[in-house]
Parts: structure tokens; sequence; C-alpha cells
């Protein structure tokens, strides 16, 4: 079962295993552009952080007309993993891609969140 919830500027949706009675709670982060660089976040509280790069475009064509518009990719991070990662000094909470080690491990990882609800 899933559920979504929506906190202020922060997106939460809640899978739901009945059956042994647990609970993920997961922040949804989202990046439009094409070759992002990072995503903002400030609340850890959760359980896992699905980014969702939209790839819509790069912010101007390549050389080869290459407009970067494809399909969407996700990635399910445990929040143990993005806490791990030095957010960049300014406030922001800025966790840039350039120090998100082995992110692509990352990609389409649902049975993460499978195996912590003992799916």
């Amino acid at each position: 079962m899933l559920f979504l919830v929506h906190f202020m500027l922060t997106i939460y949706i809640f899978a739901v295993n009945p059956g042994k009675n647990s609970m993920a709670k997961i922040q949804v982060k989202s990046r439009f552009q094409t070759g992002w660089n990072g995503f903002l976040i400030k609340d850890f509280d959760c359980d896992f952080v699905v980014l969702v790069a939209l790839n819509r475009g790069y912010k101007k064509p390549k050389k080869d007309r290459d407009t970067g518009i494809k399909s969407p990719d996700c990635y399910v991070f445990p929040v143990e993993y993005v806490k791990s990662i030095e957010a960049e000094k300014g406030g922001w909470g800025k966790i840039p891609k350039s120090r998100m080690i082995d992110f692509e491990n990352y990609k389409n990882r649902w049975n993460l969140i499978d195996r912590f609800l003992e799916i």
C-alpha cells in the first residue's frame, strides 16, 4: 500500500506492509534538468530518499544537438547513505552529485524498500 502525504515543502510517500505491521517513510526529490548536479535536503526524518531525475533536457543543447530529453531515472537511497554525504557549505543542505559515490548502484533499487518492509 502506498500513501502520499505533503508536509510544507516536503513530499513523503508511505509504503506499508500490513501483514508485518511495517512502514517505510520515503522522501521524494526531483531534478528537472538532464545532467543534474545534486539535490537539496534538510529533513532526514525518513527511511529512504527517492531522487527522480526527470531528464527533461540540458540547460543548453549540446553542439551535436543532443537535447538530453530522455526517460526519467529513479534512485532509491537509504537515508543513511544520504546522511553520510557531506553537504556543501552554505546552509542549503545541497548534496552534490560529485560526492555521491556509486550513486548509479541505487538506480531503480526498489528492492531496498521491499527488504525494509520484509516483503
